[in-house]
């Protein structure tokens, strides 16, 4: 047996990569061993480096594994970095000579599943995350000035990080992980009823957003209609 979604086995091995680094950052960060002071620095340099890039690596990942059980065009999203899937350029606007504007894939995946508002209110932390990848693939020019100091100073420098990139990586993940749930909810739905489409009624319960004219779902009937049936029940 094997995966046919190609980002499932890339999410699994970021992840586990990402837990390593989390775990030496908390071991590092609380650690009381003595340590020379610019070598604590340099493990404080690599230990944020790592956990930067692979936070990022991971949304990255796990939101195109979602997007890839999705309508949505694998070329928009196949080489987009994270900043990208929160805010894409609207290449067919562009094209068409229409006002620019981006979208958003990872809002794609939000909106279908009436997440809008949800997502909406921490897009602050998420691009924070942006911001630090953004950071370190600057400093990968010119490497960052060591600022040897007190192992302890640099120890709490790290801690510091690791509280905000995690805060920031529990908030995507919530919101990744939600999708997820819905997602599944609604492919079993409409695994159970096949060769029937699932009804309004019973899409809006996980709740989806679909299209009322979609021809996949059957038609409502009438307010008149649901009268009759209600009488002949």
């Amino acid at each position: 047996m094997y995966y046919t979604n190609p980002y499932t086995y890339s999410a699994a091995t970021i992840g586990s990569g990402l837990g390593a680094i989390i775990n030496a950052a908390a071991a590092f960060s609380e650690g009381t061993d003595q340590i020379d002071p610019l070598e604590a620095e340099i493990e404080r340099i690599r230990l944020h480096s790592e956990l930067v890039i692979n936070i990022a690596r991971f949304c990255e990942v796990t939101i195109k594994q979602l997007l890839h059980c999705s309508t949505v065009p694998r070329r928009t999203y196949q080489r987009a970095t994270l900043g990208q899937l929160l805010a894409l350029d609207c290449d067919a606007c562009r094209k068409a000579g229409q006002p620019t504007h981006d979208i958003s894939l990872l809002g794609a995946l939000a909106h279908h599943y009436y997440e809008c508002l949800a997502l909406e209110h921490c897009v602050l932390d998420h691009l924070k995350i942006v911001g630090e990848r953004r950071k370190v693939d600057a400093a990968h020019s010119s490497a960052p000035t060591l600022n040897p100091r007190s192992a302890a100073a640099s120890r709490a420098d790290l801690r510091t990080l690791l509280d905000e990139v995690g805060h920031g990586l529990g908030h995507m993940a919530d919101h990744i992980g939600t999708y997820e749930r819905k997602f599944l909810a609604e492919v079993n739905l409409v695994i159970v009823q096949w060769p029937n489409a699932p009804t309004l009624d019973q899409l809006s319960r996980i709740p989806v957003r679909i299209r009322l004219d979609d021809s996949r779902i059957p038609p409502r009937p009438s307010s008149a209609q649901q009268d009759v049936n209600q009488l002949d029940a």
